[in-house]
């Protein structure tokens, strides 16, 4: 009797164990996920931030972009599992300066399934904005 209690806590214990691990590495990998949406959303601000320097911003991208674009937060268009991330921008809006200096307000955002819950999924965003201005040289 007293081996069968015995194999019953070290059971327990490793069940324990064995469930912890799985929680860990789901925590792990969704926190991956967001850090390569973070990299994904700073290099599209990058990219905007460019183009108000360069003054280059055509009518129609100022209208945003409510489709937005597919980008790839894990594989590739031939993985067999990849994870993907669309990303959206608002149209860029001028903010008021009393300076008659242009300025921009860039908000973008991007959308992600997270499916490290198990035997569930959970839509994910995250949103970055920040405001340029454009100088005549």
């Amino acid at each position: 009797m007293e081996v069968m209690v015995g194999m019953l806590i070290i059971n327990i214990g490793v069940i324990s164990m064995l469930t912890g691990a799985v929680h860990a590495h789901n925590i792990l990998r969704s926190t991956e996920l967001k850090e390569r949406a973070f990299e994904e959303i700073r290099m599209e601000l990058e990219r905007w931030r460019g183009r108000v320097i360069d003054g280059r911003i055509l009518t129609r991208e100022r209208a945003g972009d409510p489709r937005g674009k597919i980008v790839y937060l894990e594989g590739n268009e031939r993985s067999s599992n990849p994870i993907t991330a669309i990303i959206t921008y608002e149209p860029i809006a001028k903010v008021p300066d009393n300076a008659n200096i242009e300025r921009y307000e860039i908000e973008v955002k991007i959308e992600w399934e997270d499916f490290t819950t198990l035997g569930t999924s959970r839509v994910r965003e995250m949103t970055m904005s920040m405001v340029m201005s454009e100088f005549d040289l």
